[in-house]
């Protein structure tokens, strides 16, 4: 028998009189086994040669070996009734390359959520591309930068089908070279003025219909707005920021007041006008025009939306500069300067006069000429006198305060401190308080201001100090 295996190991037509293999024991299957073997691991690179797609695939396989394994590992440990899932491993090689693989289908709800927090976070915290890339490079569970990225563009295209951006031209480029012209010295930082000087004489206009349609079936939802109400309170603001010594960026914004949870929150004070330039009555005319046409449309038809038709109250609130140029007025610190009244400038000290709100919007509107003070048509014609609230954030700021106390300081002189005294008073209080609805902090101007700076460092990054030139 061992005649026939050794003849049939010769090769035929050979001249051999002995097999080598069988000689050595080549033959044997141990031999076998450890030469495949040995053969397979040569095959197997390392992880350092190995380009980032095989490292993905081994790790899906081990993934698969770990997942089949761990059905038959459970059942010694857990009752049959209890229903391990794995839903995911992490791993290291060599202590550099991490990986993370998690099991079943992917929730595209929870995912579009977190890409949107993400989204948020990075725009609202100015992070980079790049910045973001080395953060999630040394945090597994952060989203790539590409998913971030492409998450953001069809955002930022969702919302400009449904609120759509309108350049306004307003030709003000000569204008403002001519600012800079004699000044800028003053300007060290050559980029910051070329891009100020590019954009300048454009603003960008948002219809608040639009705003309205978009954000009221939330507000609905949210039983922020009820069907047993449906009256929408709107309050109107306008502020101006100093981006520079010589560059100025003015908003106009509006606020629900119906949501009184945030109230004082600058991201749900909305933006409709933004434009880099100075705050003017002409200026304002102009970039002003079809927000303003809006305005008296909801006024006196109102808006409908979620399948209902929304009335809508209009208040107005800024610092005294903003409210005197939209009422038309010559200017905060003229001889006729009450925005409610015809008190001038030389009758502050008149105690005797009963001062009460004398002007009348349609009268302003109508004969603006017959009105002291007034040098222009306003531009809110559309909204009460008795809606325009003062600015409890400017007027209490070294104001109101000193004056108050100049007050009880008379009445204490004038030994009148009593409880008519007293009685006057409170009633001259409720009487301010004829908006107490809303109150007078519903009217405070901190979070319009506060949006106006969050717009002005997203677009000017590098003029949040110092006016844009380098700090010493």
């Amino acid at each position: 028998m061992n005649s026939i295996k050794y003849k049939r190991s010769l090769k035929p037509g050979t001249k051999a009189k002995i097999s080598g293999p069988i000689l050595f024991g080549l033959q044997l299957d141990s031999v076998r086994k450890a030469r495949e073997s040995r053969k397979r691991g040569n095959l197997i690179k390392p992880a350092i040669n190995c380009t980032p797609s095989t490292l993905e695939k081994r790790a899906k396989k081990l993934a698969t070996k770990i997942q089949s394994n761990i059905k038959n590992d459970v059942k010694g440990v857990y009752h049959q009734s209890d229903q391990v899932i794995l839903n995911n491993i992490e791993f290291s090689v060599n202590k550099k390359d991490c990986f993370q693989v998690n099991y079943g289908p992917e929730n595209e709800i929870n995912e579009t959520h977190k890409l949107r927090s993400v989204v948020k976070a990075v725009d609202q915290g100015q992070i980079s591309r790049e910045s973001y890339r080395e953060l999630a490079a040394v945090e597994a569970n952060l989203p790539r930068e590409n998913s971030v990225s492409n998450k953001r563009i069809a955002i930022t295209d969702n919302m400009n089908q449904l609120i759509k951006i309108s350049l306004v031209d307003m030709n003000g480029r000569d204008k403002l070279e001519e600012a800079l012209g004699s000044d800028e010295s003053k300007f060290r930082n050559p980029e910051i003025t070329q891009e100020a000087i590019d954009i300048m004489g454009i603003g960008i206009y948002r219809s608040i219909k639009d705003i309205l349609n978009y954000i009221i079936p939330y507000l609905k939802e949210k039983k922020v707005l009820r069907l047993s109400d449906t009256t929408i309170h709107l309050r109107i603001s306008g502020d101006r920021r100093n981006v520079g010594r010589k560059i100025k960026h003015v908003m106009l914004t509006f606020m629900i007041l119906n949501h009184k949870e945030r109230h004082h929150h600058a991201d749900y004070h909305y933006t409709t006008v933004l434009y880099p330039g100075t705050e003017n009555y002409n200026t304002l005319e102009f970039i002003l025009n079809p927000f303003l046409n809006e305005l008296r449309s909801l006024k006196e038809n109102g808006l409908e939306a979620a399948g209902i038709l929304w009335n809508f109250e209009l208040y107005f609130s800024s610092d005294w500069k903003f409210l005197a140029i939209c009422l038309g007025l010559n200017g905060p610190t003229s001889n006729f300067f009450c925005p409610w009244c015809s008190c001038s400038k030389h009758q502050h000290g008149d105690l005797s006069k009963d001062w009460r709100i004398e002007k009348n919007m349609e009268q302003i509107a109508t004969r603006y000429e017959d009105v002291n003070g007034h040098i222009h048509p306003p531009l809110i014609d559309m909204i009460a006198i008795n809606h325009i609230i003062f600015d409890e954030l400017h007027v209490f700021l070294r104001i109101t305060d000193r004056l108050w106390e100049l007050v009880l300081a008379e009445i204490k002189e004038r030994d009148l401190f009593n409880n008519l005294t007293q009685e006057v008073i409170m009633k001259e209080m409720q009487r301010l308080k004829k908006h107490k609805r809303w109150g007078l902090k519903a009217f405070f101007c901190s979070a319009v201001e506060k949006k106006n700076h969050n717009q002005v460092s997203t677009f000017f990054r590098k003029t949040l100090k110092n006016g844009g030139n380098p700090l010493k």
